[in-house]
């Protein structure tokens, strides 16, 4: 059992202004705000968890595990006082009898108040039982409850303020069976997994319709997985697998906008009817050992995603209705292929590291879950999501100097104890879609930011004091070549310090956060007790 609460205080700015006046008499004004505590932003969080773990062994072949656990955690951000005392957002409470004559204080609220609090109770029993020599049987049930409530509520002294509220009890449940049957030459994984889940709630089938309830479809599916693992030799394994897979929808695409406010512009609600993410998954590799101490996997995947939570335009003035509306749907589709080497250096006395290349494309109809949000536009070709890179290159290496070992300096070896460790990671840019006056139509995300790269060494060394104390000193040098990293170009023009659109200033468009970060250095150290 934990607990954990932490509290951060947001105070207003003090703001000095200058103007002129008429006659040419410089005047001072100055704009501070009073410290009342109440009025400050504040935002707090607070979980615990509780767990318990039971092993039961009834026979040598076989036993059971029964495991359950509760998480609460709870978010207010706020500057709590109720509701009703609220300014307005457009709103100051001046304080015309402090200061000297030339000051004066006002105070404004923060227009959001948000509160919420979520609770999960798992509870999950496995078992294993070894039939024979041959076969290895796992079954397990689990089920999961939860406790939703949220409070969100924005300038609530306007007319009509936008309000986010639920309360909801939505749960899940699995079971599966697995057999695992070793032959001499062939391991075979079978398995069959049951998912389910209902949203446990009553709403609208139309949005716009107060008589329109409807009780929440529950969602389920039978998930075939199988797994075929052929060791060709004692240093070479072939492997298989295919499955299908249940990924819930979060909660908040369920339940957002859950009082069905139409008085916001470009009105988005949530969908408690909305189907899980169900993906098919293929993969083949091939594992060898070169030596006892390097080893290289290779594998090769795909995956084809059906389901993914996207939204849907519902237009005014189509039969009868005089309101448009979003709703969050099933509609998206997203389908992912590559393949990757590894290759592993495990530690010996002086060196250990390792190499990683992956080679995939990832292409959809949608990067994100609003990403055609507000908008009519729906797409109706694949196009190489926001987050494809289709090279990503990783390597690492890190050489150790035993104690007593190194070259030695006046008689003494004090370089012994110390770890050097290279990092070095490059990627393709990520896609972006070109735009521009007069530029026609584009294909979405048809061309691509520059590549990135970045060299990291980390430099450690250790002093003995007792055998209970030791003191190691570090020093971490992040972008080692002080590359500059381009993580975001105009679409206009391709650059990341220069657009055409918008007539901004060199000094805005030079903006800083287009980049990676520079070369940093950090120096530390840290004591341990044995």
């Amino acid at each position: 059992f934990f607990s954990k609460l932490s509290t951060t205080i947001i105070p207003f700015v003090k703001i000095s202004l200058s103007n002129r006046g008429s006659l040419g008499k410089r005047q001072n004004y100055s704009h501070s705000y009073k410290y009342i505590p109440e009025q400050y932003l504040r935002s707090r969080t607070d979980s615990w968890q509780s767990s318990l773990n039971f092993t039961h062994t009834l026979a040598n072949n076989f036993f059971y595990e029964v495991k359950a656990s509760y998480f609460n955690q709870g978010y207010y951000s706020g500057i709590d006082k109720d509701t009703s005392e609220y300014l307005t957002s457009t709103e100051e409470q001046y304080f015309e009898n402090i200061g000297n004559g030339h000051e004066f204080y006002s105070l404004s609220d923060h227009p959001q108040l948000l509160d919420s609090r979520t609770a999960t109770m798992d509870l999950k029993t496995d078992a294993v039982w070894q039939l024979g020599s041959l076969n290895e049987i796992k079954v397990g049930v689990s089920y999961k409850k939860h406790w939703l409530k949220l409070y969100d509520i924005y300038d609530p002294k306007r007319n009509f303020p936008y309000i986010d509220n639920y309360n909801t009890e939505p749960f899940e449940g699995a079971a599966y069976v697995q057999d695992k049957i070793e032959l001499a030459y062939l391991v075979i994984n079978l398995g069959l997994r049951f998912d389910y889940i209902n949203s446990n709630i009553v709403f609208r089938d139309d949005p716009l319709d107060p008589n329109s309830m409807v009780e929440v479809k529950t969602r389920s599916q039978f998930s075939p997985r199988i797994g075929i693992a052929h060791p060709i030799s004692d240093r070479t394994k072939l492997h298989f697998s295919y499955g299908h897979f249940f990924q819930n929808p979060d909660f908040q695409y369920l339940f957002e906008n859950n009082l069905y406010d139409l008085n916001v512009r470009e009105p988005l609600f949530g969908q408690p009817n909305l189907d899980a993410q169900r993906t098919i998954s293929y993969e083949v590799g091939l594992s060898h050992q070169f030596s006892d101490n390097i080893a290289m996997n290779l594998t090769a995947y795909y995956r084809d995603i059906t389901g993914l939570i996207g939204t849907r335009y519902y237009a005014p003035f189509v039969e009868g209705r005089y309101t448009g509306y979003t709703l969050y749907v099933n509609e998206d589709y997203a389908n992912i292929k590559g393949f990757e080497i590894t290759v592993d250096v495990r530690p010996n006395k002086y060196f250990s590291g390792g190499l990683t290349y992956t080679y995939s494309v990832a292409k959809g109809s949608a990067s994100s879950e609003t990403e055609q949000y507000p908008g009519t536009d729906e797409s109706t070709q694949l196009y190489y999501l926001d987050f494809d890179r289709p090279h990503v290159f990783n390597a690492s290496g890190t050489y150790t100097i035993p104690k007593d070992e190194g070259p030695e300096v006046f008689g003494s070896t004090i370089f012994d104890d110390m770890d050097f460790s290279l990092i070095f990671k490059a990627s393709s840019g990520a896609p972006y879609t070109p735009s521009g006056r007069d530029i026609g139509f584009v294909d979405k995300n048809s061309l691509r930011e520059p590549s990135l790269y970045n060299f990291d060494l980390m430099i450690g060394k250790e002093i003995e004091f007792t055998e209970n104390l030791r003191l190691r000193l570090f020093a971490e040098i992040l972008n080692l070549t002080d590359h500059r990293n381009i993580l975001y170009v105009y679409g206009d023009t391709g650059d990341p310090d220069y657009t055409t659109v918008g007539g901004y200033s060199t000094e805005y468009m030079q903006d800083p956060s287009n980049y990676g970060p520079p070369r940093s250095v950090r120096i530390g150290f840290t004591f341990r007790f044995n």
